[in-house]
């Protein structure tokens, strides 16, 4: 049995009910034996941005980012589970037609940046 659930959520089509229900059945299940369980959301909006644009602390961002924050924070109590990570939309690799560890491929990219904190996340978590 794992020690940390990961249950990731893709924005786009997010189901709260059925989430609710697989966080309680399944997960809850597991976390009776002492797993940890933790939700990542994944493709993010609002981050939609070439990997070469770095973000800007302008009001916009900001705005973004506490926005993001409301959410995570609403899906967090409504399915009962800690949100560790929300990963940003990167356009460039949503609609890229190779297939690649993206990580592997290009460490520098943003993307590779969000997996590295969900990693130390994770560490300190546990």
């Amino acid at each position: 049995m794992a020690d940390i659930l990961f249950l990731t959520l893709k924005m786009g089509d997010l189901d709260i009910d059925g989430t609710k229900k697989m966080a309680d059945d399944i997960y809850g299940s597991l976390t009776k034996f002492g797993a940890k369980s933790y939700l990542i959301l994944n493709r993010v909006a609002g981050f939609c941005v070439p990997h070469t644009i770095t973000k800007s602390m302008s009001d916009n961002t900001d705005i973004l980012i506490q926005q993001e924050s409301d959410v995570s924070d609403r899906i967090s109590k409504t399915v009962g589970m800690d949100v560790i990570s929300a990963i940003p939309c990167y356009c460039d690799i949503q609609f890229s037609r190779k297939e690649f560890l993206t990580v592997l491929k290009h460490p520098h990219h943003p993307f590779a940046d969000q997996i590295e904190q969900l990693s130390e996340e994770t560490q300190v978590k546990v």
